[in-house]
């Protein structure tokens, strides 16, 4: 009898250190997501990246080249942009989406654009439900521009220059935030 409590409270004590190993690396991914600032979709893809690399090319993307191909053969091609990912079931993109429809929100955003085009880069062609961001154009490839340029989450921007050059990145959940990433282009 005394080897077979001796074998159970063993095992017990193993269970004990699983479950404290267990506990300590859940605690650890949360603060890894506090520490990114995920603001929603998926939880892994607060773990895919931070976003292009300021002053770097962007990484190639079909998607995104013959986007750009087809607006420069219309005429309507500014050489600065913001992208803008966001996504139909990201709460922050739709309560972003709600504070343009005040004028001055629009207006102050207009000012840091000045000469650069915002586009949303979404997950769907029907992008009306974000009618009320002053956009240039949309671009239906969120997934793949997500995942080969390290977008951690939505809504998240990315600025542009005329070179091709990314020159600020950024979750942007507030309307300051997307003015920010768009004053990078000044």
């Amino acid at each position: 009898m005394p080897a077979t409590w001796m074998v159970l409270v063993i095992l017990l004590w193993v269970v004990v250190v699983l479950l404290a190993v267990t506990v300590l690396g859940l605690i650890r991914r949360l603060g890894r997501l506090e520490r990114v600032g995920f603001t929603g979709g998926s939880i892994d893809a607060a773990f895919i990246g931070s976003g292009p690399e300021v002053g770097s090319p962007l990484p190639p993307a079909p998607a995104y080249e013959k986007f750009s191909a087809a607006a420069a053969a219309a005429d309507r091609d500014p050489s600065k942009r913001v992208l803008l990912f966001v996504g139909d079931s990201c709460g922050a993109c739709h309560k972003l989406a709600e504070d343009f429809e005040d004028a001055s929100v629009k207006a102050r955003l207009l000012d840091a654009l000045r000469d650069a085009a915002l586009i949303l880069v979404t997950d769907t062609d029907d992008a009306d439900v974000f009618a009320s961001l002053p956009a240039s154009g949309v671009l239906a490839a969120r997934e793949e521009l997500t995942a080969g340029w390290g977008v951690p989450g939505t809504p998240f921007a990315v600025a542009i220059d005329e070179h091709g050059l990314v020159r600020g990145s950024s979750f942007t959940s507030t309307t300051a935030a997307l003015c920010e990433v768009a004053a990078t282009l000044a």
